[in-house]
Protein backbone atom coordinates (compact mmCIF):
# COMPACT_ATOMS: atom_id res chain seq x y z
CA UNK A 1 0.00 0.00 0.00
CA UNK A 2 1.35 3.10 -1.08
CA UNK A 3 2.44 5.50 1.64
CA UNK A 4 -0.97 8.80 2.49
CA UNK A 5 1.18 11.89 2.40
CA UNK A 6 -0.87 15.00 3.40
CA UNK A 7 -1.42 18.27 1.28
CA UNK A 8 0.72 19.78 3.07
CA UNK A 9 4.13 20.83 1.89
CA UNK A 10 7.50 22.89 4.00
CA UNK A 11 7.28 25.33 1.53
CA UNK A 12 5.18 27.00 -1.00
CA UNK A 13 4.46 26.64 -5.29
CA UNK A 14 6.63 29.69 -5.20
CA UNK A 15 9.63 27.35 -5.40
CA UNK A 16 9.55 27.25 -8.83
CA UNK A 17 9.18 31.68 -9.50
CA UNK A 18 12.19 34.22 -10.08
CA UNK A 19 13.72 34.69 -7.04
CA UNK A 20 12.67 38.93 -8.18
CA UNK A 21 9.04 37.88 -8.90
CA UNK A 22 9.08 35.60 -5.67
CA UNK A 23 9.68 39.38 -3.88
CA UNK A 24 7.48 41.42 -5.68
CA UNK A 25 4.57 39.12 -4.79
CA UNK A 26 5.19 38.99 -1.35
CA UNK A 27 6.34 42.56 -0.65
CA UNK A 28 4.25 44.26 1.89
CA UNK A 29 2.00 41.11 2.80
CA UNK A 30 1.52 39.69 6.01
CA UNK A 31 3.24 36.51 6.84
CA UNK A 32 1.35 35.00 9.53
CA UNK A 33 3.56 32.89 12.27
CA UNK A 34 2.70 29.49 11.41
CA UNK A 35 3.74 29.89 8.27
CA UNK A 36 6.95 31.42 8.56
CA UNK A 37 8.89 28.43 8.09
CA UNK A 38 7.71 27.45 4.83
CA UNK A 39 8.01 30.97 4.01
CA UNK A 40 11.54 31.34 4.65
CA UNK A 41 12.27 28.13 2.90
CA UNK A 42 10.29 29.18 -0.17
CA UNK A 43 12.58 32.15 -0.19
CA UNK A 44 15.81 30.14 0.13
CA UNK A 45 15.09 27.41 -2.77
CA UNK A 46 14.00 29.73 -5.05
CA UNK A 47 16.94 32.04 -4.87
CA UNK A 48 19.13 28.60 -5.03
CA UNK A 49 17.10 27.40 -8.36
CA UNK A 50 16.98 31.01 -9.32
CA UNK A 51 20.51 30.66 -11.71
CA UNK A 52 19.18 27.52 -13.03
CA UNK A 53 16.34 29.07 -14.60
CA UNK A 54 18.47 31.80 -15.90
CA UNK A 55 20.87 29.10 -17.57
CA UNK A 56 18.17 27.45 -19.16
CA UNK A 57 16.31 30.53 -20.65
CA UNK A 58 19.75 32.01 -21.93
CA UNK A 59 19.98 27.86 -23.77
CA UNK A 60 16.85 27.67 -25.01
CA UNK A 61 15.36 30.77 -25.63
CA UNK A 62 15.92 30.81 -29.15
CA UNK A 63 14.61 27.56 -29.68
CA UNK A 64 11.36 28.71 -27.89
CA UNK A 65 11.23 31.69 -29.87
CA UNK A 66 10.94 29.92 -33.22
CA UNK A 67 8.44 28.05 -31.60
CA UNK A 68 5.06 28.49 -33.93
CA UNK A 69 1.55 28.74 -32.42
CA UNK A 70 -0.01 28.01 -35.95
CA UNK A 71 -3.08 26.46 -34.19
CA UNK A 72 -5.66 28.59 -32.05
CA UNK A 73 -5.57 27.29 -28.50
CA UNK A 74 -8.46 25.44 -26.63
CA UNK A 75 -9.59 27.52 -23.74
CA UNK A 76 -11.37 24.68 -21.10
CA UNK A 77 -13.32 27.53 -18.33
CA UNK A 78 -15.55 27.40 -15.49
CA UNK A 79 -15.58 27.72 -11.85
CA UNK A 80 -13.65 25.94 -9.75
CA UNK A 81 -14.76 22.30 -9.26
CA UNK A 82 -17.16 22.07 -12.07
CA UNK A 83 -15.42 19.66 -14.05
CA UNK A 84 -13.03 21.24 -16.13
CA UNK A 85 -9.69 18.58 -14.54
CA UNK A 86 -11.49 15.70 -15.96
CA UNK A 87 -12.27 17.14 -19.26
CA UNK A 88 -8.54 18.84 -20.06
CA UNK A 89 -7.97 15.28 -19.08
CA UNK A 90 -9.28 13.62 -21.46
CA UNK A 91 -8.73 16.41 -24.35
CA UNK A 92 -4.79 15.93 -23.29
CA UNK A 93 -4.84 12.13 -24.51
CA UNK A 94 -4.51 13.25 -27.74
CA UNK A 95 -1.01 13.28 -29.09
CA UNK A 96 -1.89 16.01 -31.09
CA UNK A 97 -2.68 18.55 -28.24
CA UNK A 98 0.17 20.18 -26.08
CA UNK A 99 -1.01 20.63 -22.37
CA UNK A 100 1.49 21.99 -19.22
CA UNK A 101 1.99 19.54 -16.85
CA UNK A 102 2.27 19.85 -12.99
CA UNK A 103 5.71 19.76 -13.37
CA UNK A 104 6.08 22.88 -15.93
CA UNK A 105 3.28 24.38 -13.75
CA UNK A 106 5.40 25.13 -10.32
CA UNK A 107 8.93 24.45 -12.34
CA UNK A 108 8.15 27.24 -15.55
CA UNK A 109 11.55 28.28 -15.45
CA UNK A 110 13.05 24.61 -15.48
CA UNK A 111 11.32 22.62 -17.96
CA UNK A 112 13.41 22.24 -20.72
CA UNK A 113 16.77 21.42 -18.97
CA UNK A 114 16.65 21.06 -15.08
CA UNK A 115 13.62 18.68 -15.35
CA UNK A 116 16.02 15.30 -15.37
CA UNK A 117 17.24 15.99 -11.69
CA UNK A 118 14.44 18.80 -10.42
CA UNK A 119 11.63 16.32 -11.24
CA UNK A 120 12.71 13.61 -9.24
CA UNK A 121 13.14 15.67 -6.21
CA UNK A 122 9.47 17.46 -6.64
CA UNK A 123 7.85 14.07 -6.68
CA UNK A 124 9.39 12.86 -3.73
CA UNK A 125 7.64 15.46 -1.80
CA UNK A 126 4.22 15.68 -3.75
CA UNK A 127 1.05 13.86 -2.02
CA UNK A 128 -0.09 11.01 -4.37
CA UNK A 129 -3.47 12.49 -4.73
CA UNK A 130 -5.24 15.85 -4.69
CA UNK A 131 -7.20 16.63 -1.48
CA UNK A 132 -11.23 16.58 -1.68
CA UNK A 133 -11.74 14.50 -4.79
CA UNK A 134 -8.84 11.90 -4.38
CA UNK A 135 -7.39 12.79 -8.07
CA UNK A 136 -4.23 10.88 -8.75
CA UNK A 137 -1.15 13.81 -9.02
CA UNK A 138 1.52 13.03 -11.12
CA UNK A 139 4.01 15.54 -12.37
CA UNK A 140 3.81 14.46 -16.59
CA UNK A 141 0.05 14.91 -15.70
CA UNK A 142 -2.27 18.09 -17.66
CA UNK A 143 -2.29 20.46 -14.80
CA UNK A 144 -3.62 24.33 -15.41
CA UNK A 145 -1.42 27.03 -16.44
CA UNK A 146 -2.01 29.81 -13.57
CA UNK A 147 -0.02 28.82 -11.31
CA UNK A 148 3.40 29.04 -13.61
CA UNK A 149 1.96 32.18 -15.08
CA UNK A 150 2.33 33.55 -10.82
CA UNK A 151 6.07 31.86 -11.31
CA UNK A 152 7.03 33.67 -13.89
CA UNK A 153 5.16 37.07 -12.92
CA UNK A 154 3.08 38.70 -10.85
CA UNK A 155 -0.37 38.71 -12.92
CA UNK A 156 -2.00 35.80 -10.81
CA UNK A 157 -5.10 34.64 -8.96
CA UNK A 158 -3.34 32.08 -7.43
CA UNK A 159 -1.21 34.50 -5.12
CA UNK A 160 -4.77 34.05 -3.58
CA UNK A 161 -3.13 30.51 -2.40
CA UNK A 162 -0.50 32.28 -0.09
CA UNK A 163 -2.35 35.66 0.93
CA UNK A 164 -6.25 34.52 1.34
CA UNK A 165 -6.84 37.81 3.02
CA UNK A 166 -6.19 39.90 0.02
CA UNK A 167 -9.18 38.21 -2.22
CA UNK A 168 -10.72 41.38 -3.38
CA UNK A 169 -7.47 43.00 -3.91
CA UNK A 170 -6.71 40.13 -6.56
CA UNK A 171 -9.83 39.37 -8.13
CA UNK A 172 -9.49 43.21 -9.31
CA UNK A 173 -5.87 43.17 -9.99
CA UNK A 174 -5.44 39.36 -11.79
CA UNK A 175 -8.86 38.35 -12.56
CA UNK A 176 -10.44 42.71 -14.02
CA UNK A 177 -6.78 43.70 -14.90
CA UNK A 178 -8.15 46.98 -12.58
CA UNK A 179 -5.38 49.40 -11.25
CA UNK A 180 -2.60 47.40 -13.74
CA UNK A 181 -0.17 48.88 -15.83
CA UNK A 182 -0.08 48.54 -19.62
CA UNK A 183 3.73 47.08 -19.58
CA UNK A 184 2.31 44.45 -16.57
CA UNK A 185 -0.22 43.30 -18.74
CA UNK A 186 1.81 43.23 -21.73
CA UNK A 187 4.19 41.29 -19.77
CA UNK A 188 1.68 38.93 -18.29
CA UNK A 189 0.99 37.66 -22.05
CA UNK A 190 4.45 37.89 -23.35
CA UNK A 191 4.90 35.07 -20.23
CA UNK A 192 1.94 33.60 -21.26
CA UNK A 193 3.01 32.76 -24.50
CA UNK A 194 6.44 31.72 -23.46
CA UNK A 195 4.42 29.59 -21.08
CA UNK A 196 2.48 27.92 -24.15
CA UNK A 197 5.60 27.35 -26.51
CA UNK A 198 7.40 25.76 -23.85
CA UNK A 199 4.83 23.22 -23.41
CA UNK A 200 4.63 22.48 -27.25
CA UNK A 201 8.15 21.84 -26.97
CA UNK A 202 7.69 19.58 -23.89
CA UNK A 203 4.59 17.33 -24.88
CA UNK A 204 5.53 17.61 -28.87
CA UNK A 205 1.67 18.42 -29.32
CA UNK A 206 0.97 21.60 -32.37
CA UNK A 207 -2.83 22.46 -30.75
CA UNK A 208 -2.14 24.09 -26.91
CA UNK A 209 -5.47 22.85 -24.46
CA UNK A 210 -5.65 25.36 -21.36
CA UNK A 211 -7.48 23.91 -18.25
CA UNK A 212 -7.28 27.42 -16.28
CA UNK A 213 -10.65 28.51 -14.17
CA UNK A 214 -8.95 32.03 -13.39
CA UNK A 215 -9.60 31.99 -17.39
CA UNK A 216 -13.67 32.47 -17.19
CA UNK A 217 -12.82 36.18 -16.04
CA UNK A 218 -10.52 36.54 -19.39
CA UNK A 219 -12.32 36.25 -22.28
CA UNK A 220 -11.18 39.57 -23.89
CA UNK A 221 -7.95 39.63 -23.31
CA UNK A 222 -7.59 35.85 -24.61
CA UNK A 223 -9.50 36.49 -27.78
CA UNK A 224 -6.98 39.75 -28.30
CA UNK A 225 -4.10 37.36 -28.40
CA UNK A 226 -5.90 34.62 -30.39
CA UNK A 227 -8.97 35.91 -31.64
CA UNK A 228 -9.80 32.33 -33.31
CA UNK A 229 -9.35 30.70 -30.05
CA UNK A 230 -12.09 28.04 -28.85
CA UNK A 231 -13.57 28.04 -25.72
CA UNK A 232 -15.29 25.31 -23.83
CA UNK A 233 -17.82 26.00 -20.83
CA UNK A 234 -18.62 23.93 -18.26
CA UNK A 235 -21.28 24.54 -15.34
CA UNK A 236 -22.66 22.32 -12.21
CA UNK A 237 -24.84 22.26 -9.56
CA UNK A 238 -23.45 25.28 -7.42
CA UNK A 239 -24.46 23.68 -4.19
CA UNK A 240 -22.06 21.02 -5.32
CA UNK A 241 -19.60 23.65 -6.83
CA UNK A 242 -19.50 25.47 -3.86
CA UNK A 243 -19.28 23.43 -0.99
CA UNK A 244 -16.60 21.52 -2.40
CA UNK A 245 -14.31 24.43 -3.84
CA UNK A 246 -14.50 25.96 0.20
CA UNK A 247 -13.41 22.70 1.02
CA UNK A 248 -10.98 22.33 -1.32
CA UNK A 249 -9.46 25.84 -1.19
CA UNK A 250 -9.05 25.02 2.93
CA UNK A 251 -7.16 22.78 2.56
CA UNK A 252 -4.95 23.99 -0.76
CA UNK A 253 -4.36 27.11 1.85
CA UNK A 254 -3.25 25.19 4.80
CA UNK A 255 -0.93 22.89 2.45
CA UNK A 256 0.96 25.77 0.48
CA UNK A 257 0.06 29.18 1.77
CA UNK A 258 1.64 32.17 4.07
CA UNK A 259 -1.94 33.36 6.06
CA UNK A 260 -4.66 31.45 7.72
CA UNK A 261 -7.99 32.70 6.04
CA UNK A 262 -10.30 34.89 8.39
CA UNK A 263 -13.03 32.43 9.14
CA UNK A 264 -15.81 35.48 9.14
CA UNK A 265 -14.56 36.54 5.64
CA UNK A 266 -13.58 33.24 3.59
CA UNK A 267 -16.70 31.59 2.68
CA UNK A 268 -18.46 35.04 1.50
CA UNK A 269 -15.61 35.73 -0.57
CA UNK A 270 -16.13 32.76 -1.86
CA UNK A 271 -19.66 33.14 -2.94
CA UNK A 272 -19.13 36.35 -4.19
CA UNK A 273 -16.30 35.31 -6.63
CA UNK A 274 -18.36 32.71 -7.92
CA UNK A 275 -21.45 35.30 -8.79
CA UNK A 276 -18.57 37.54 -10.11
CA UNK A 277 -17.52 34.53 -12.22
CA UNK A 278 -21.31 33.81 -13.46
CA UNK A 279 -21.94 37.16 -14.52
CA UNK A 280 -18.28 38.05 -16.53
CA UNK A 281 -19.26 35.01 -18.12
CA UNK A 282 -22.70 35.91 -19.38
CA UNK A 283 -20.87 39.85 -20.02
CA UNK A 284 -17.99 38.01 -22.16
CA UNK A 285 -19.11 34.89 -23.99
CA UNK A 286 -21.07 36.67 -26.81
CA UNK A 287 -17.20 38.12 -27.92
CA UNK A 288 -16.89 34.54 -28.83
CA UNK A 289 -18.21 33.55 -32.21
CA UNK A 290 -20.60 31.19 -31.70
CA UNK A 291 -18.18 28.44 -34.05
CA UNK A 292 -15.84 28.80 -31.15
CA UNK A 293 -17.96 28.10 -27.77
CA UNK A 294 -19.14 24.75 -26.15
CA UNK A 295 -20.97 24.92 -23.04
CA UNK A 296 -21.51 21.74 -21.22
CA UNK A 297 -23.43 20.59 -18.27
CA UNK A 298 -21.47 19.14 -15.78
CA UNK A 299 -24.14 16.26 -15.37
CA UNK A 300 -24.88 15.91 -18.82
CA UNK A 301 -20.87 15.51 -19.59
CA UNK A 302 -20.80 13.03 -16.60
CA UNK A 303 -23.50 10.81 -18.16
CA UNK A 304 -21.58 10.95 -21.33
CA UNK A 305 -18.48 11.80 -22.13
CA UNK A 306 -17.40 10.20 -24.87
CA UNK A 307 -20.60 11.31 -26.96
CA UNK A 308 -19.41 14.99 -25.40
CA UNK A 309 -15.70 14.67 -26.88
CA UNK A 310 -17.47 13.76 -29.78
CA UNK A 311 -19.45 16.73 -30.11
CA UNK A 312 -16.54 18.83 -29.06
CA UNK A 313 -14.64 17.35 -31.92
CA UNK A 314 -17.44 18.05 -34.67
CA UNK A 315 -18.15 21.37 -33.58
CA UNK A 316 -14.43 23.00 -33.36
CA UNK A 317 -13.38 20.37 -36.49
CA UNK A 318 -10.75 18.46 -34.55
CA UNK A 319 -9.42 14.94 -36.29
CA UNK A 320 -10.71 12.55 -33.83
CA UNK A 321 -7.76 9.63 -34.92
CA UNK A 322 -8.62 6.24 -33.81
CA UNK A 323 -5.42 6.25 -31.46
CA UNK A 324 -7.09 8.96 -29.49
CA UNK A 325 -10.29 7.06 -29.24
CA UNK A 326 -8.81 3.92 -28.04
CA UNK A 327 -7.29 5.70 -25.25
CA UNK A 328 -10.73 7.80 -24.72
CA UNK A 329 -12.28 4.59 -24.06
CA UNK A 330 -9.72 2.86 -21.80
CA UNK A 331 -9.13 6.27 -19.76
CA UNK A 332 -12.91 6.48 -18.85
CA UNK A 333 -12.93 3.06 -18.43
CA UNK A 334 -10.26 3.22 -15.78
CA UNK A 335 -12.20 6.15 -13.72
CA UNK A 336 -15.47 4.19 -13.41
CA UNK A 337 -14.71 3.75 -9.50
CA UNK A 338 -13.29 6.69 -8.36
CA UNK A 339 -15.57 8.67 -6.03
CA UNK A 340 -14.63 11.55 -4.83
CA UNK A 341 -15.31 13.10 -1.76
CA UNK A 342 -19.03 13.65 -0.76
CA UNK A 343 -20.68 17.46 -0.49
CA UNK A 344 -21.81 18.95 3.25
CA UNK A 345 -23.96 21.60 2.29
CA UNK A 346 -23.44 24.68 4.93
CA UNK A 347 -26.54 26.80 6.03
CA UNK A 348 -24.80 29.69 4.52
CA UNK A 349 -24.33 28.46 1.30
CA UNK A 350 -28.08 27.63 1.31
CA UNK A 351 -28.60 31.28 1.84
CA UNK A 352 -26.41 32.46 -0.22
CA UNK A 353 -28.07 30.26 -3.29
CA UNK A 354 -31.46 30.77 -2.62
CA UNK A 355 -31.02 34.97 -2.60
CA UNK A 356 -28.97 35.26 -5.74
CA UNK A 357 -29.14 32.24 -7.68
CA UNK A 358 -32.46 31.57 -7.93
CA UNK A 359 -32.90 32.87 -11.69
CA UNK A 360 -29.86 30.41 -12.47
CA UNK A 361 -31.05 27.34 -10.57
CA UNK A 362 -34.42 27.37 -12.69
CA UNK A 363 -32.65 27.84 -16.14
CA UNK A 364 -30.27 25.58 -15.96
CA UNK A 365 -33.19 22.88 -13.97
CA UNK A 366 -31.11 22.03 -10.63
CA UNK A 367 -32.91 21.64 -7.92
CA UNK A 368 -32.44 22.41 -3.85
Amino acid sequence: MARKIPFRFPVSTLIGSYFINFIKIVSGKKVHKKFRSRFLFTAIISGILDPFGKIETLIKSKEVSKTKIDEPPIFIIGFWRSGTTYLHNLMCLDSNHAFVSTYQSIFPSHSLINSFWLKKLATMAMPKERPVDKVSLNMDFPQEEEMALGNTQKISFYNYFYFPDDLDELTEETLYFKNVKKKDIDNWREKYLLIIKKAMIMTGGKRFVSKNPPNTFRIPQLLKTFPEAKFIYLYRNPYKVLSSFILFMSQVIEGVGFQKPNVNNFENGIFNLFKKALNKYEQDKSLIPGKNLFEIKYEDFMEEPVKTIDNIYTQFNLDNTEEFSDKLNKFISSQKHHKSGGHFIPQSLKDFVNKNLEDYMKRHKYSN
